[in-house]
């Protein structure tokens, strides 16, 4: 199990930490500290329990290339496409330019692509269908990646108050009903990050901002 980029071998470090309850190398130091994501920490950990942390990380990544295909397949379905063009589709999200170096990095990505598809799907088919899923879904985005903390609440909000709007009343407690699955979906991972960092999300993203100068740059 080899890695294209060193932040996997981080992540496999963090793991063994998790898994060992400190760092050896950082005394005092909380194994989530400096991680992206903590879904995909945690889910690494839970395979480090059995197996080697490369290994862990390696079984990770086919999980989520298996759950990327499979919210690959049912986006399609939910446009209602056929036989042949869901295959090429799936095709095309596992294989078109440098999509299996972003699935075999041993990062988060393949994670994020999996969570980002199913939702995507989710929010394609009728509101019955997607009843606790959805919402439930995007809770974990946030935790997943920083950044989809943008994505996860205010489209999917913003189309759940115009079918609100449009279908009257009965949506309206819908609506209430997944703001209340979003926020229990959110909840756990929130107090885990308060837990051991803090704070309500991982500060990585501001901290390569400012690795790559972006965070210097005028506004």
């Amino acid at each position: 199990a080899l890695f294209p980029v060193d932040d996997a071998y981080i992540t496999a470090h963090n793991a063994r930490a998790l898994v060992a309850g400190s760092d050896a190398n950082f005394p005092g130091v909380s194994p989530f500290q400096g991680a992206t994501s903590a879904i995909h920490l945690v889910t690494v950990a839970l395979f480090a329990l059995v197996l080697p942390p490369a290994w862990a990380l390696w079984t990770v990544a086919w999980i989520a290339i298996a759950l990327y295909a499979a919210g690959t397949l049912r986006l399609a379905r939910a446009w209602n496409l056929g036989r042949w063009p869901s295959i090429a589709l799936v095709a095309l999200a596992l294989l078109a330019g440098r999509m299996p170096h972003q699935l075999l990095n041993g990062l988060e990505t393949g994670l994020t692509l999996a969570a980002l598809t199913w939702t995507l799907a989710l929010a394609s088919e009728p509101a019955p269908r997607r009843r606790w899923a959805l919402p439930l879904l995007a809770a974990q985005l946030p935790f997943l990646r920083p950044e989809l903390a943008a994505f996860a609440p205010l489209p999917l909000l913003a189309r759940a108050l115009s079918e609100a709007r449009r279908d009257g009343r009965a949506a309206w407690g819908g609506l209430a009903r997944d703001a209340l699955v979003f926020a229990a979906g959110a909840l756990p991972w929130i107090g885990l990050s308060l837990a051991t960092l803090g704070a309500p999300f991982p500060s990585t993203a501001a901290a390569k901002r400012l690795f790559f100068a972006e965070g210097c740059l005028p506004t």
